[in-house]
């Protein structure tokens, strides 16, 4: 008999597989990443911020949400801080986007047209990262 599949009723996301997702040219697992196909060194709390923000498809992520999934801290800007030395090695390419009051999310390509109030707009938008298996689900 075959395992349940245990998809979340908000965004599809499969709850149970493979942890790798696949967004452009990153490449991310719980443990690496992989720019254009070539192993990016980052620190593992730096390594698993990302993956947090990416595991999130688009979605807005405030801090907290983040920092429960990659520390055991419980201050805020600690995600600030991390994703700013991110920031720093990738400049232009850095696949983050934050809003103050809103959070931090991956930056789909529909949302790079600036569509409206931030929104992803069109069909695409949930597929634009190929999560072959989300590990971190943004709504637990």
């Amino acid at each position: 008999m075959a395992e349940p599949l245990h998809i979340c009723p908000s965004c599809g996301c499969n709850l149970r597989a493979d942890p790798e997702i696949e967004a452009g040219p990153w490449r991310l697992t719980p443990d690496s990443a992989f720019l254009d196909g070539a192993p990016f060194q980052l620190t593992a709390q730096q390594n698993a911020t990302l993956y947090a923000v990416a595991a999130g498809r688009g979605k807005w992520l405030s801090p907290w949400v983040i920092l429960d999934r990659v520390s055991d801290s419980d201050e805020p800007n600690v995600v600030a801080v991390v994703l700013s030395r991110v920031r720093k090695r990738l400049g232009a390419r850095m696949p983050v986007e934050s809003n103050r009051g809103r959070g931090y999310r991956w930056r789909l390509p529909e949302q790079d047209n600036h569509s409206p109030a931030g929104r992803t707009t069109g069909a695409g938008a949930a597929g634009a990262i190929h999560a072959a298996a989300p590990a971190i689900h943004p709504d637990l």
